[in-house]
């Protein structure tokens, strides 16, 4: 029997996928749009564990979670992923995560002679279907009969294509250090610090519950709300904004 793995993000994504296909799933935990890329597949992540530990610093959740041992356990497993394999399907949707991995899996699976598949995001990988305003529809939301149509319809990469994604993850490793977004199907990069202003934006229109500003960021950013509380403790300890019994507001001038 043919023995095929498929890679996606860990999460709901990961449940969704192995709920359709009943089968062996590698799922990738690390999220790639954000932080710093140059040792996220060394040995030595440093650089990327101690961005982790930033933005998760102070949250009682992740109080015991080793960060650099996690990601040395993620690249074992991308180090895993050809074996005892016939073939691999990568799923990503319209996501800047997903897209990211999927490049990532290409850095990995690099000169492999194991026939590789991609599940289609979308009618034209590049492009959202109508409806998508954003263009953003990760695996996660994309409703199960349209996944199984979609996994139906996986396509075989040709050695080209697999050349490019994998070259394209060399210059995001190189480069990669704050926001990835993706737009049209094209990845593109802003500083860390690029949402500050439309977060500080949020609460001149009066003050705001924490959770409620956390909220709001994540729906103007796009981003998780690890990185929305993040920044606005960023923002708290720069002196912008002020925190008193819960409620967010913008500081006083001095």
């Amino acid at each position: 029997m043919k023995r095929i793995r498929h890679v996606c993000q860990a999460g709901t994504a990961a449940e969704r996928v192995h709920a359709l296909t009943g089968g062996d799933v590698l799922a990738i935990a690390d999220d790639a749009s954000v932080g710093p890329l140059q040792d996220i597949d060394l040995l030595d992540p440093r650089l990327r564990a101690a961005f982790w530990e930033a933005v998760f610093y102070g949250d009682p959740d992740m109080a015991g979670m080793d960060w650099y041992r996690e990601l040395g356990e993620i690249r074992f497993q991308l180090s895993t992923l050809l074996r005892e394999a016939d073939e691999i399907v990568i799923w990503a949707g319209h996501h800047p995560t997903e897209q990211l991995l999927r490049r990532r899996i290409h850095g990995w699976l690099r000169e492999t002679s194991i026939p590789v598949y991609e599940v289609p995001p979308g009618r034209d990988d590049g492009q959202p279907e109508p409806g998508e305003a954003t263009g953003v529809m990760p695996i996660a939301t994309i409703p199960p009969d349209i996944l199984r149509q979609r996994y139906q319809e996986r396509r075989l990469v040709s050695a080209g294509l697999q050349r490019q994604l994998a070259s394209e993850w060399e210059d995001w490793r190189e480069n990669g250090k704050g926001i990835r977004t993706l737009k049209n199907g094209v990845l593109t990069e802003s500083a860390i610090d690029s949402v500050d202003p439309a977060i500080l934006s949020l609460f001149s229109q009066g003050p705001l519950a924490l959770r409620r500003g956390i909220g709001h960021a994540m729906a103007i950013t796009g981003l998780t709300d690890a990185l929305c509380h993040w920044r606005i403790k960023i923002l708290l300890s720069a002196g912008l904004l002020k925190l008193e019994e819960g409620v967010i507001s913008l500081s006083s001038p001095a």
